[in-house]
């Protein structure tokens, strides 16, 4: 998304956090819902959409088809 600042044009980023929240609600998915998908902890889910971790390559590879 572009926005314009003071006659500046840049863009706007979603952080990881947002993505993941956006398009598991997009698909109508609860934190419980996308970690049984996954195998994994509805806690696993709720420290991704926190910060207070990030999912290693090997669920990233899971999450993007769920969330696709």
């Amino acid at each position: 998304m572009l926005y314009k600042a003071k006659g500046m044009i840049g863009s706007v980023r979603m952080s990881f956090r947002e993505n993941l929240i956006k398009l598991r609600k997009a698909k109508n998915l609860s934190q419980d819902d996308l970690a049984e998908e996954l195998g994994l902890s509805r806690q696993a889910v709720s420290k991704w959409e926190n910060e207070n971790s990030k999912p290693d390559v090997e669920n990233l590879r899971f999450l993007n088809p769920q969330l696709n």
